[in-house]
């Protein structure tokens, strides 16, 4: 009788009663959400530069506009495709803005007409979009190195006629406007984004703690109770069997019970509480590195706490298992990763996986449909499910397998906007002090009155500018009372209000029926900003009528100057953009806060529940299933007693029972090559013996290390003995091999913590 070998390992948590954590994993939150905003506006910015100078560009060199046009283009486009990864946008970030800073030096050399340009630069508005870039790829000081070397190339390019040939006192306007007043922007973007990282991260960690206890707890329980199944049910069997007579009725008793009992549990009530995000890549981890021990897992899951059905967990742990195993039994690969991304909306629940191998690959087409075991396996599992699933694979170049599925949430999110919510009272700013952020926008202010107050010729009456920065400097500092010395109150949010109207409306009048300039429209930020903190300060109403008055203030100033319509819509609604756009972040927040809040009130039955769901799941779907794989056909042919037991059967029973006991004693030492590795060098008379002195996992990289040489040297073996054995907690050595071949020198080999190998002094020759 041919016995099936064991093609799984038993997995981690089966090991020491945990699940493992995976190798990396990534929690998305507003950190992320603002690399994709960053991305989306590189592209729009990138498209509105083109249209507005496409009478520009007739003038400019080809060869300058392929290289230096088509780094930016390809930048840009690529950027959201890499802000929906994990890879983020970082180094793409960096190479826009270097690519940006480079076309703008080099401009006057591209620019061919002779005449003065009659517009900015066309990389001249993504200058600004460039600071906040670099300060994404390196750092905020790196950013601000970047501002001022943008700002030197803005003034001297501006000075040229490809520049426009403008005045020192416009260029110098220009590079305040375009380059410094986006790096404020970026540095209030980074206090914010730093305070709700930190954040993501708390988040994340407190939501692990809420259950990882109770999770090990059940786990250690359903531990216990696989042994003894094993070893009161199984091994008995096999051991019984090989010591005893052919067609022996005790013999065919005892594998009856013990199949009974595996379908017993095996067919237990079934599970019906969801499993939690985290939890659910850790099971994706433990049953992938139970068939596959070099394999690498990477996840990325929301901060917010959301849930996955057990039947959905169940298939999708079922095809990623097919998935690695195909990979470790038949890809020859040196590498194995698995993927997962768990993506959520309002109601909508999107599960991704994608196992990647380095193997052989095959070519698909090529392959009987009936002989490619993935597409039952894999693909029809996932579609009975209502997911999708394919696998691509080009040989010499590996495979993939990829499954989706999208369904209804088993939560709902909960929560809704609350825009009088004061943003200082959330959890996430609750560690940071809001006063560096009251005096980068009151800077941003000052900014802007600069701005105004260098060219007194852009203003048919420039007397109104003085008295507007007035009023607009007034509100800054009302702004950062409000800010700093909380709460702000009704009377506060109404005058600063007030005062950005009124100062709107002066900045308006102050520009007479002549054409906008660019820098003339010093106002709009300030009145944006003002508006904003209002609106943070829990003022909601005071700050939606003073951007609507602010509109309609716009709208008629420019129709009696007879202002371009896409100018006078830029103008107008930049206040109530910004003001939607902060709403929609207050709606996050108290969405975020919400679950935080409904999580903490049943954090003990929640994490019962999970643990409870976590633990059934891992002991049915995946010890017990892979003990069924293991043992089934030998127990059912000892039950049956159709075909008589041979020494051969004996032989195999007791090297079966060898990995089994080798499973219980030592599973951080069990895998399923090496598991093969081991029953061949028994069958060839070399004694194999594993024992684990560990109660946790071991390190990751020091399991791998240990598997791939423990497993070399048994396959190597011809005679002796090989002993390996892990070391406890706290010890220099994660794992020692002793390898005593016969008639020759023995020798030790250590793996450290890290995975680092070392081989000890020979040891005397064995007798």
């Amino acid at each position: 009788m041919k016995l099936l070998r064991p093609e799984s390992g038993h997995s981690a948590a089966a090991a020491t009663g945990t699940l493992p954590d995976v190798d990396r994993l990534t929690t998305t939150g507003f950190a992320s959400l603002l690399d994709r905003a960053i991305a989306v506006v590189c592209c729009a910015v990138l498209a509105w530069s083109f249209i507005e100078g496409r009478n520009a560009l007739q003038h400019v060199d080809r060869i300058w506009l392929a290289l230096i046009g088509g780094s930016i283009v390809a930048a840009a486009v690529l950027m959201p495709f890499y802000a929906w990864s994990r890879r983020g946008v970082r180094a793409l970030a960096g190479i826009y803005a270097v690519i940006v800073l480079v076309g703008h030096v080099t401009w006057p050399y591209a620019w061919t007409d002779a005449r003065a340009a009659a517009s900015p630069p066309t990389l001249t508005l993504l200058l600004g979009l460039g600071v906040i870039c670099m300060g994404i790829a390196l750092s905020s000081a790196v950013a601000v190195l970047y501002a001022v070397v943008s700002a030197v190339a803005y003034v001297a390019v501006s000075l040229t006629p490809s520049g426009g040939s403008l005045r020192p006192v416009d260029a110098v306007q220009g590079a305040l406007a375009f380059v410094v007043q986006p790096l404020l922007v970026w540095l209030i973007l980074q206090f914010v984004r730093q305070a709700v990282a930190s954040f993501d991260e708390h988040l994340a960690q407190r939501r692990d703690e809420s259950t990882e206890t109770a999770v090990d707890r059940a786990l250690s329980d359903e531990r216990l109770r696989l042994d003894a199944i094993i070893h009161d049910e199984v091994l008995t069997t096999l051991v019984a069997a090989a010591r005893g007579s052919d067609r022996d009725q005790k013999v065919a008793e005892l594998a009856s019970h013990a199949l009974a009992t595996l379908q017993r549990e095996a067919s237990g009530d079934p599970m019906d509480a969801p499993v939690s995000a985290d939890q659910f890549v850790r099971l994706i981890k433990d049953v992938s590195t139970s068939v596959c021990p070099t394999a690498e897992v990477n996840a990325e899951i929301p901060a917010a706490s959301l849930t996955i059905e057990p039947a959905v967990v169940r298939e999708l742990l079922r095809a990623t298992r097919e998935a690695v195993l195909n990979a470790e039994r038949h890809a020859q690969a040196s590498s194995v990763q698995v993927d997962v991304w768990v993506a959520a909306t309002l109601r909508r629940l999107q599960v991704r996986i994608v196992v990647t191998d380095d193997g052989v690959g095959f070519d698909a087409n090529a392959v009987l449909p009936s002989r490619l075991g993935l597409r039952l396996a894999v693909i029809g599992r996932l579609e009975a499910l209502g997911g999708r699933a394919a696998v691509s694979s080009v040989p010499g170049r590996g495979t993939d397998v990829r499954l989706m599925w999208v369904g209804e949430r088993s939560q709902p999110q909960a929560g809704g906007p609350h825009t009088r919510r004061r943003v200082w009272q959330h959890p996430i700013f609750a560690p940071v002090h809001p006063r560096p952020l009251a005096l980068l926008s009151s800077a941003l202010v000052a900014l802007n009155v600069l701005i105004a107050g260098l060219d007194r010729t852009a203003f048919a009456q420039p007397w109104l500018v003085a008295v507007a920065s007035v009023l607009f400097g007034v509100a800054s500092v009302i702004g950062v009372y409000c800010l700093v010395l909380p709460p702000a109150g009704p009377l506060r949010g109404w005058l600063m209000s007030g005062l950005v109207v009124s100062g709107t409306g002066l900045a308006l009048a102050a520009l007479g029926p002549r054409a906008w300039a660019p820098d003339a429209l010093w106002f709009v930020a300030p009145a944006s900003l003002l508006a904003l903190v209002v609106l943070a300060s829990g003022e909601a109403l005071p700050a939606w009528l003073a951007a609507a008055i602010y509109g309609v203030a716009v709208v008629i100033a420019a129709s009696l100057g007879g202002q371009p319509p896409e100018r006078v819509v830029s103008v107008a609604a930049a206040p109530l953009f910004w003001l939607t756009v902060l709403t929609l972040f207050f709606w996050w927040l108290d969405s975020l806060q919400a679950q935080v809040d409904q999580a903490e009130t049943a954090v003990e039955e929640a994490a019962r529940l999970d643990a409870s769901t976590v633990s059934k799941l891992m002991f049915r779907e995946v010890w017990l299933s892979e003990l069924r794989e293991v043992v089934a056909p030998a127990l059912a042919k000892l039950a049956g007693q159709v075909e008589p037991v041979t020494d051969e059967d004996r032989r195999r029973f007791l090297l079966l029972e060898g990995s089994l006991r080798d499973g219980l004693m030592a599973g951080n030492l069990n895998s399923p090559a090496l598991s093969a590795a081991i029953m061949d060098a028994r069958a060839r008379g070399v004694s194999v013996t594993l024992v684990d002195n560990r109660g946790s996992n071991l390190p990751a990289a020091a399991r791998k290390s240990a598997l791939r040489r423990l497993e070399a040297m048994v396959r190597a073996a011809e005679g002796g003995r090989v002993v390996a054995r892990t070391a406890p907690e706290g010890y220099g050595e994660a794992v020692t091999i002793l390898q005593v071949p016969s008639g020759r020198e023995a020798k030790l080999t250590v793996i450290g913590e890290n995975g680092s190998v070392s081989t000890g002094v020979p040891l005397p020759a064995a007798d």
